[in-house]
């Protein structure tokens, strides 16, 4: 575990309202692609969801909504959001809500940073709040004898100095069964944890590295990304370069990458982002790799100086142990701040949403000469002559096992709460 002291900086919580993922499952590439709304979100039935969908290998799909559900006692005048589940059978799709957050006795509230499964069936998030300490938590639901799910808080957050709070990113597991996450940390810099699952049924946190908010970043709001050889990799919001345009910010984030040693996890930067053309503000997207240990991720702003609104990167070993850093697309227009994590398909296309507007869901194709390519497969309106259509899109994009590519939006649909979309070859 690192001893670090971290910096008293603070910025506004809303930098980081809006969170998705970390590791996004990859499909087979789309062509030809047909949108269509297979779920309308409701203040009853939860609203406003934001962050990482999840899919299981019967096609089921998984996710949290940050509004909904219970609106008495604590959850009347807050966001307590709930976890649900989608299943498809004869052709339609059913939703079942697997716990309600209360934000009380324990329990958590506000789940921003969506859900992931283990290949058991196990449903792991975080939630921004509640819990003892109301500094958020880390919770579990397990299928059950009787067909539903058991849900338990494995981990309270806000337990001392250096333990994070207000987790609001996906969390990654490893072959081991060991969850990481991140900390936005609103009172520090925030940090990267591990929790190990025991013998005795409870989990044991470890920190692994906390931030200050100076050259080695701050603020981690999205999730982290692991390789074969368990170094994690991720980004932050704010530090690295303190200077030119981005010392009001402060700092124009990084990318970070952690390695485990023995007793300890030690930092590396592939890249700080410098502002202006090669981008700044990685704030709610992390990072995705390829299949050649390419990483690949994008920016809330940056890019073109007249427009400022943002870009995709890749980072590219270089065989010394360096990275090279190369803008893949920069987004002008009122298609702009791609900042949600991006899913990647079996021929390197790269997907992901952009929330200027109502939002888009587009897709970027590499061309034989280095040039990438960027489609817009949908365009979000919000409501048009042919019905409601979703609107701001709070979250990236999931493929299931046959190419189907499945989001969310926050707002929009018949009932104004959002909708769950999919986008099929």
């Amino acid at each position: 575990m690192t001893s670090k002291t971290r910096s008293a900086l603070k910025i506004p919580r809303g930098i980081f309202a809006m969170l998705t993922l970390t590791l996004i499952a990859a499909g087979p590439a789309l062509s030809a692609q047909h949108y269509t709304i297979i779920h309308e979100f409701t203040p009853a039935r939860g609203n406003y969801a934001t962050g990482h969908l999840a899919i299981d290998a019967a096609g089921n799909i998984y996710g949290t909504t940050r509004f909904g559900g219970i609106t008495t006692g604590l959850c009347q005048n807050r966001a307590c959001g709930l976890v649900y589940k989608l299943s498809k059978a004869t052709g339609s799709w059913t939703e079942t809500i697997l716990h309600r957050f209360t934000d009380s006795s324990g329990d958590g509230a506000d789940p921003q940073g969506g859900v992931m499964v283990d290949a058991a069936g196990n449903i792991y998030g975080t939630t921004a709040t509640g819990g003892a300490h109301n500094q958020g938590t880390v919770f579990e639901l397990s299928p059950n004898a009787t067909g539903g799910y058991s849900y338990q808080v494995i981990y309270t957050l806000g337990n001392g100095s250096m333990d994070g709070t207000n987790p609001i990113g996906t969390l990654a597991l490893d072959a081991a069964g060991n969850l990481y996450g991140t900390t936005a940390d609103f009172d520090g810099a925030g940090n990267v944890f591990m929790l190990s699952p025991t013998s005795g049924g409870t989990w044991t946190e470890t920190v692994l590295f906390g931030f200050k908010n100076g050259s080695d970043g701050g603020y981690p709001a999205s999730g982290v990304t692991l390789d074969s050889s368990g170094n994690l990799y991720g980004t932050t919001g704010t530090g690295g370069m303190l200077t030119g345009p981005c010392k009001f910010y402060p700092g124009c984030g990084v990318v970070f990458k952690l390695s485990p040693a023995p007793g300890t996890w030690s930092e590396t930067l592939p890249y700080t982002f410098p502002g202006n053309y090669n981008g700044k503000l990685p704030a709610n997207a992390g990072v995705t790799f390829d299949a050649a240990g390419n990483l690949y991720g994008s920016t809330a702003q940056g890019g073109m100086t007249n427009c400022n609104c943002g870009e995709i990167f890749e980072l590219s070993p270089d065989g010394t142990g360096g990275w090279t850093h190369s803008v893949l697309y920069t987004f002008k227009g009122t298609s702009a701040d791609p900042n949600f994590d991006l899913a990647l398909d079996t021929a390197g296309n790269l997907y992901g949403v952009t929330l200027s507007s109502s939002g888009t869901v587009f897709k970027l194709s590499p061309g034989s000469t280095g040039t990438w390519q960027k489609t817009v497969l949908h365009t979000f309106v919000g409501t048009t002559t042919n019905g409601p259509d979703g609107a701001n899109p709070l979250g990236g994009v999931t493929f299931d096992s046959a190419g189907n590519l499945y989001g969310t939006t926050s707002a929009g649909g018949i009932n104004g709460g959002g909708v769950l979309y999919e986008i099929t070859p």
